[in-house]
């Protein structure tokens, strides 16, 4: 009896496997149908297109600092870039759409907590302060006008990118893949070969 149900479930399986399998046979030949013959995948893949590659922009007016942490994050796989402009950073920060950012709080023009009050209206991005200011007082203003952690100097560089990657991988689900391809306004969704066509699945 018990084998007979374990067949029974086995045959089952593989019947609602091959029927998914023909589902998303369906729904991908119907998403080739689409115009323009343009298909766009709907995810920025690293170099080696394993994960997504995240950008993260440096507000730091400390030049050896900035190119130090510049340089690390770049072998840890991430788009990096320092700003050079202090009088306009959030047409950097548009302009890059950066994942997280990076954030000193004595800076040129503004400061600090005026940029992330400035970012925050705008976006939800994770913003970690750097600061040698790290007294009790900077580092609950920091959190209270938006920022996500405050690292204070002098610090540790691999410290600083394993909290970036926390940081990101909480923010973004790090390592998940959508599997979206995009066509004309219809989505094909690879993991659960569903095809969504204005809105409608």
């Amino acid at each position: 009896m018990k084998l007979q149900r374990v067949c029974t479930f086995l045959s089952l399986y593989v019947k609602g496997l091959f029927t998914s399998l023909h589902l998303f046979h369906n729904s991908y030949n119907l998403l080739l149908q689409c115009k323009p013959s343009c298909v766009t995948i709907l995810i920025q893949m690293d170099k080696e297109g394993t994960k997504p590659m995240y950008k993260i922009l440096i507000v730091e007016d400390d030049a050896a600092i900035a190119a130090a942490v510049e340089n690390q994050l770049s072998r840890w796989g991430y788009e990096t870039l320092c700003v050079s402009d202090f009088e306009h950073v959030l047409e950097t920060f548009t302009s890059f759409d950066p994942g997280l950012v990076l954030l000193d709080i004595s800076l040129p023009f503004y400061n600090g907590y005026y940029w992330c009050e400035r970012i925050r209206s705008l976006s939800s991005v994770p913003i970690i302060f750097l600061s040698s200011a790290g007294d009790k007082m900077n580092i609950v203003m920091a959190m209270n006008i938006g920022a996500d952690d405050f690292i204070s100097k002098p610090f540790d560089l691999t410290v600083l990118c394993a909290k970036v990657q926390a940081l990101i991988r909480r923010t973004y689900s790090f390592g998940a893949s959508t599997h979206l391809l995009e066509r004309h306004g219809a989505i094909l969704n690879l993991a659960d070969a569903t095809l969504t066509v204005q809105e409608a699945k």
